[in-house]
């Protein structure tokens, strides 16, 4: 599980209900505390919003991640070019709630982001209860951190996890019968030994990123189609 990314961003909401990304949070999971933090400029004058997505804004300013609609450091035209250069060796990015997700994915043209929460991880406001440092650093900044700590945690017992996803597919010999979790933990090369590569081409959209994305899985795949072909 190399290269595996966790991510945050904190937004605002447009006239049409788009998101208006305000800040991105990302961190190797396995690299030390080291988390890079951007804030974007706003991409227009906050009276351009309409009157109803003004009170939003300063509502989600408030309420939920502190910053303005004015303030940022970061031209929002370069947005997708350093999401996409800094996620650009990832093999797989945690992150938390679907709509980010959904985001992330659209920038880098593959889903490559994976929902935290198919792997039981709590909510967030409850990972950062138990956060004794970075508590006066921005949102998405202690997100990412606090993801790390769980995430770190979560994985000690990967092999565990690992043992129990197998002894559960061989029980059950196929894939419907495994939850995210005991699917996100079969390892590649049990996975390429348990199914044709026709079969697996057919199944790849549930598996997690780091296993889809995969190169030996995607060989075995071009293996078949190559064969195909004769």
């Amino acid at each position: 599980m190399e290269n595996i990314f966790v991510a945050d961003i904190q937004f605002f909401r447009d006239n049409e209900k788009k998101i208006v990304l305000k800040s991105f949070a990302v961190s190797k999971l396995f690299d030390d505390d080291f988390i890079q933090y951007f804030v974007f400029k706003p991409p227009y004058n906050f009276e351009e919003l309409n009157y109803l997505k003004r009170n939003e804004a300063n509502h989600v300013t408030k309420y939920y991640h502190q910053m303005t609609w004015e303030e940022g450091y970061v031209n929002y035209d370069e947005i997708e070019n350093i999401i996409r250069s800094t996620l650009k060796n990832a093999s797989e990015v945690l992150v938390k709630g679907d709509e980010k997700i959904k985001y992330l994915n659209k920038i880098m043209e593959k889903n490559i982001c994976y929902n935290a929460e198919n792997l039981s991880c709590p909510n967030l406001k409850t990972l950062k209860t138990f956060q004794t440092v970075f508590t006066l650093s921005p949102v998405g900044f202690r997100n990412v951190y606090a993801l790390k700590v769980w995430f770190r945690n979560f994985f000690q017992t990967s092999m565990e996890n690992i043992e129990n996803s197998i002894r559960k597919f061989n029980d059950q010999r196929e894939l419907i019968s495994l939850n995210s979790q005991e699917i996100y933990f079969l390892p590649v090369n049990y996975i390429i030994e348990k199914f044709h590569p026709n079969e697996l081409c057919s199944l790849l959209y549930k598996l997690p990123p780091h296993s889809m994305f995969n190169n030996a899985i995607q060989k075995y795949i071009d293996s078949s189609n190559e064969y195909d072909k004769w």
